[in-house]
């Protein structure tokens, strides 16, 4: 609409018409170059926009990375116990030493142990949710305190 209003006014200022006199073409020249400030700033304003929603579009995918994160961390926890009662939970023939009054204890244990390494191996390795740093920052954190190894006064 602006436009079409700006480009009304640049018609009217130099298309001679009798119904215009020449007294009013400074006036046309102040109503296009006002048209064309405020048409340059609904272009920045767009484009600030357009950015606000890039940053806000962006937060909402780090938010959903990190939730199918812990998602993802909580089903490889929870797979080791998964498998081991995954395999005695099953209908078929066991093998003798499967009916000892032992085998439930170290298969709970088993299932508690292989759990609790896999949780300390994420912790060591920084992957688990709320951590200090992304599994990707692992590196650079790595990198920093291999250089303070190596330098002269741990600088």
């Amino acid at each position: 609409m602006l436009n079409a209003t700006r480009h009304i006014a640049f018609q009217l200022r130099h298309v001679p018409d009798p119904l215009i006199s020449k007294d009013l073409s400074p006036f046309l020249r102040d109503v296009h170059d006002d048209l064309a400030i405020i048409l340059d700033l609904i272009a920045g304003q767009r484009d600030r926009l357009a950015a606000v929603l890039d940053i806000y579009l962006s937060t909402v995918a780090n938010r959903t990375t990190e939730a199918t994160k812990t998602l993802t961390l909580l089903g490889t926890v929870a797979l080791p116990p998964l498998v081991v009662t995954g395999l005695f939970g099953m209908n078929i023939e066991y093998p003798a030493w499967t009916k000892s009054p032992y085998v439930f204890p170290v298969l709970l244990v088993l299932a508690v142990a292989s759990t609790l390494l896999l949780l300390w191996y994420l912790r060591r390795c920084d992957c688990l949710p709320g951590g200090s740093t992304a599994w990707d920052g692992r590196a650079d954190r790595l990198r920093s305190q291999a250089g303070k190894r190596g330098s002269p006064g741990g600088i």
